[in-house]
């Protein structure tokens, strides 16, 4: 009896060992995957604008301007990030001379004086920041550099003298403005500028022509077209364009004048509150190659 008992006990847990291991149960897995994660661009560029690929030649009372620009963009891309950049302008001795005594050197924006650079004996050097938020922006400067005649001019006149200008940058990481910090606005770049800005960014999409054109606009009467050159319809689609922009918020009575001239290699743009042919008291005048490089700039605020 007690064998039957243990054979049947052997019995039942081999068939509940078989149930068991017979019954499937339900299983899944799932998996999910980011995009890709890559840094942001930050982009700093200091740019020559006039005067710094030339050897200069300089004597007592004479003055030389150099022209440089700082900017957030390389050519239509932007900077991801927000900057605070540190411009260090330093006059000093050329390679192997002694730097010139007599010089001095200042630094304008918009044609206003911003800074001196403190010059000993000819060597010196200044810090000048500037801000950048998420928009393009680019910020010019002229350094003047004269020489201040006195009793020992003759003293720098030997070939082992000579002096050099070094623009030298350095952009970190900043934070965005939000507005509203309590910081005092800085004035807006003045109006020519900012059209021949704004010209420049959406050349492509305005001016669907190569062909030169020019246009008056008055606040009083509209588009004036020019003839001779261009398409009427270019100045007019223009027109058109930068309405809302610019042209709408100018005094009664105000005439803007754009001349617009293009070639296989360079774009000029030139607004004057008057023809500038005649001798207009305010204007802008930039050109550009194919590459975005500055060619020439030239103004009057």
């Amino acid at each position: 009896m007690k064998k039957s008992l243990v054979l049947i006990l052997l019995a039942l847990i081999i068939v509940s060992t078989m149930v068991s291991g017979s019954l499937a149960v339900y299983t899944t897995s799932q998996e999910i995957t980011s995009g890709d994660i890559s840094a942001k661009l930050l982009i700093f560029e200091i740019n020559k604008i006039s005067g710094f690929d030339q050897s200069l030649e300089i004597a007592p009372t004479e003055s030389y301007t150099y022209i440089f620009n700082i900017t957030n963009t390389k050519g239509y891309a932007v900077s991801q990030v927000a900057i605070d950049a540190t411009i260090t302008v330093s006059l000093g001795a050329a390679d192997g001379k002694t730097a010139i005594g007599n010089l001095v050197a200042e630094i304008y924006s918009d044609g206003v004086k911003i800074a001196d650079i403190p010059v000993t004996d000819g060597v010196g050097s200044i810090d000048l920041t500037k801000h950048f938020d998420l928009t393009a922006e680019t910020f010019e400067y002229e350094v003047v550099i004269t020489w201040i005649s006195s009793a020992d001019d003759n003293l720098y006149m030997g070939s082992s003298y000579g002096s050099v200008l070094t623009v030298n940058g350095v952009a970190v990481q900043g934070d965005v403005n939000e507005g509203g910090g309590g910081e005092e606005e800085e004035d807006p770049d003045p109006l020519m500028k900012q059209i021949s800005d704004y010209l420049f960014q959406n050349r492509y999409t305005i001016f669907n022509t190569t062909r030169n054109f020019t246009i008056y606009y008055n606040s009083n009467d509209g588009v004036t077209y020019k003839t001779g050159v261009g398409s009427s319809s270019i100045a007019n689609d223009l027109t058109h364009t930068m309405e809302n922009q610019f042209l709408s918020s100018i005094p009664a009575g105000t005439t803007i004048y754009i001349y617009v001239e293009q070639s296989n290699r360079n774009l000029r743009i030139l607004v004057a509150t008057e023809d500038v042919m005649y001798g207009a008291e305010h204007y802008y005048d930039k050109t550009v190659d194919r590459n975005d490089n500055v060619v020439y700039v030239d103004y009057n605020y």
